[in-house]
């Protein structure tokens, strides 16, 4: 089955049509040079972002999208970012979201505002709360980026979990290699 389906797609005028076909469970890796289009296609494949042209064709339920910087309520703490979340039964929720964040080492700043956290405990919030939606598309932006190795690894493990749990395609798009969520298939620009 087809998750994600693209033809013809062009993202700016000058960049050349895009055919590709993401299947159900699969993990892709968009690479290519800075201002290509990678960011771009992630944000028209969930919906937030218009082509030039092209048809988009997308069968997944839920998309949650993690952008390279976080992009979180400054004045809120780690734990109220993550409870914005819409759901159904507050105090499981709230167990979960806790649980997240100590898995994460994220614990003790569970209650601290978030312009208070470095980049990296930041970015695991922004991280969390892609999972916390229970996605079965996941589109990953550079993630990995503001974090250190010991983090990193924690975050590749969580995401690989989840991934195999949830039956979750992944999109992601890393410069490094070494930031990648398991061994995807590759899509060069």
């Amino acid at each position: 089955m087809i998750e994600i389906k693209l033809t013809d797609l062009q993202i700016f005028v000058e960049s050349k049509p895009i055919n590709l076909n993401v299947g159900l469970q699969e993990n892709w890796q968009f690479v290519g040079a800075s201002g290509c289009g990678k960011t771009s296609l992630l944000r028209v494949i969930a919906g937030l972002h218009q082509p030039i042209s092209g048809d988009v064709e997308v069968n997944a339920k839920k998309i949650a999208l993690a952008f390279q910087e976080a992009r979180l309520i400054p004045h809120l703490s780690a734990q109220e970012n993550l409870m914005l979340l819409p759901h159904i039964n507050k105090i499981e929720f709230g167990q979960m979201v806790d649980n997240y964040l100590e898995t994460v080492g994220l614990a003790e700043q569970m209650l601290r505002p978030i312009f208070s956290l470095s980049g990296g405990e930041k970015q695991r919030v922004n991280i969390l709360r892609a999972l916390l939606v229970e996605p079965d598309l996941l589109l990953l932006d550079e993630i990995g980026a503001s974090l250190d190795q010991y983090n990193w690894n924690i975050i590749q493990n969580l995401i690989e979990k989840y991934l195999v749990e949830n039956k979750c395609t992944l999109v992601q798009i890393s410069h490094q290699d070494s930031r990648v969520i398991t061994k995807p298939k590759v899509y060069k620009f």
